[in-house]
């Protein structure tokens, strides 16, 4: 299939290279950002996606795929094996030219990989290059493993690596991020939120008295927080399910999320219930009281939206989403320094009845829809792009 056929002419084309990309399960937000933006956006951009052939964490290559470019929904995508994903400077300056490319999108910014020679390259050609960090510059992300990443932006900013780039921040979080970490300055960073779909699934669920069904939807790893969501409800005094899923992406954080499980009172019952594929996220809020995710940083929170459009009431750590305003509109929103709090919250919803429940999800369904509409975060990102084109052909 020929790039002429894959492309509509009249469109600039945008090369992005996300690491990840649908049919991929286990990588999370930024896989949703991408297609969310692909899927909105594609009237105004013709994508093209770099990608590996293989989910995050699992080295199997995806069914289906084929040499060079792949329809997938509205994007055209390349996926590579891991060891053809370390591009060279001119394979990569080829890969522009191939693809007629206005714009480069990196999705990340604390590893050099490809995105360096990507940088280079654009240099060379005088193209325009747009890095969305995805929350890696957000303090809490960047103070994990705090020493190495600091060498890291300090070799960036000596040899000024970025200079010529515009950055996509989707907090402000993001933006002091950006400013402190690598000495972005203001008027290269754009602040525009990520563009979250609504649900198209209507809910019916009857919520019963003094039983609380909880759900965890995320990366198993220290920085989802899942063993403070498990000490939080081993203290509910209702009967509790408290179901897990996501991939387990560190081992010893399970294992010590075990532990704990292994120590609930009777009371409460905990399961780990797998992967779930991204289609099915949205369906298996619908079967839940409220979502819990004590999360200690996230630029975004593609899964927090999932679960408000859904209808399913978020408990949600303060000060580490963008998500503060949810409190009491769509949920709740505590500080982690108060777990007592977190179990009140939680109790509370246990004891609710149905009518009092109802009121609750259609209080979070009016929260989401007010906040897309005072977003209009794909209006925001069409945008971004053509400024930075602009810019860019100057």
């Amino acid at each position: 299939m020929s790039l002429n056929i894959l492309s509509q002419k009249s469109l600039h084309n945008q090369l992005m290279f996300n690491g990840y990309y649908v049919p991929a399960k286990n990588y999370g937000g930024p896989a949703t950002s991408a297609e969310n933006i692909v899927e909105t956006c594609s009237d105004s951009f013709n994508f093209f996606i770099v990608a590996a052939n293989h989910d995050f964490g699992d080295s199997t290559p995806f069914e289906g795929i084929k040499k060079g470019w792949n329809k997938v929904g509205r994007a055209n995508v390349l996926y590579l094996e891991k060891k053809n994903y370390a591009f060279s400077i001119l394979k990569m300056i080829s890969l522009i030219k191939e693809t007629d490319s206005s714009l480069i999108h990196l999705v990340g910014i604390l590893k050099p990989h490809y995105r360096w020679a990507a940088i280079i390259a654009c240099n060379f050609l005088q193209k325009p290059f747009l890095i969305s960090p995805r929350g890696e510059v957000c303090e809490e992300a960047f103070n994990m493993k705090k020493t190495k990443k600091k060498i890291y932006s300090n070799v960036s900013n000596f040899i000024g690596i970025f200079r010529k780039g515009y950055f996509h921040a989707t907090s402000t979080e993001e933006v002091e991020g950006l400013k402190k970490n690598f000495k972005i300055k203001k008027q290269k960073i754009f602040l525009v939120p990520n563009i979250s779909l609504p649900s198209s699934q209507k809910r019916n669920y009857f919520k019963e008295k003094n039983k609380l069904k909880v759900v965890f939807i995320s990366r198993i790893q220290e920085k989802k927080n899942l063993k403070y969501a498990i000490e939080v409800i081993s203290k509910v005094k209702s009967i509790v399910q408290f179901d897990i899923f996501g991939p387990i992406e560190s081992q010893e954080y399970w294992d010590s999320c075990k532990d704990l499980i292994n120590e609930i009172p009777d009371n409460i019952k905990i399961t780990y219930c797998g992967k779930l594929e991204p289609k099915s996220v949205g369906r298996k809020f619908m079967e839940y009281d409220c979502f819990l995710l004590p999360t200690i940083s996230e630029n975004y929170g593609h899964v927090i939206a999932e679960s408000i459009s859904n209808g399913c009431p978020v408990v949600i750590s303060r000060n580490t989403t963008p998500w503060d305003d949810a409190d009491k509109k769509a949920g709740f929103v505590i500080d982690l320094s108060d777990p007592d709090e977190f179990v009140r919250v939680l109790g509370n919803i246990a004891v609710m009845d149905n009518d009092n429940y109802q009121t609750l999800i259609r209080e979070t369904l009016k929260y989401y829809k007010d906040k897309l509409i005072k977003n209009d975060a794909i209006k925001g990102h069409v945008n971004m792009y053509n400024k930075i084109i602009e810019l860019g052909s100057k």
